[in-house]
């Protein structure tokens, strides 16, 4: 099972003024209460649908290597590394080694035909890492 963590934000899915033309508001004074209103309202939606409505970072752990990895987070950009922990150290797994199912409704991180996962990694909380983006 993955454990997430968000690495960077995207951007809002409803801009400023936008919100503001929709709610008659022409005066900036509630600028930055309208801005939060979005950006609770968004982040309450990713997180009960599971679906992505920004452009995110992402950062997923794993205390295991295993045979694939849901990755709960839709819809994937991208894998951009995929990392371990060998001897105490930060070692990153080829692309080739892995590649990316996204005909169910998760997207799964599954190892390429005919490859295997390193087995000389370290049995330490965490010592798998996929940093991967999300898009709107």
């Amino acid at each position: 099972m993955l454990r997430y963590e968000i690495d960077t934000f995207g951007g809002l899915p409803v801009s400023l003024s936008t919100a503001k033309s929709f709610l008659k508001i022409i005066v900036p004074t509630d600028d930055a209460i309208i801005q939060k209103i979005i950006e609770g309202v968004a982040i309450f939606a990713e997180r009960h649908t599971g679906r992505e409505l920004r452009t995110n970072s992402w950062l997923a752990y794993a205390n295991e290597f295993q045979s694939c990895f849901e990755i709960r987070r839709t819809p994937i950009a991208n894998i951009e590394s995929v990392q371990y922990i060998s001897s105490g150290e930060a070692l990153t797994i080829s692309s080739t080694v892995y590649e990316i199912d996204r005909s169910g409704m998760y997207p799964i991180l599954k190892l390429s035909i005919g490859q295997s996962w390193p087995d000389n990694g370290d049995t330490v909380s965490d010592m798998l890492l996929i940093r991967f983006s999300t898009r709107a």
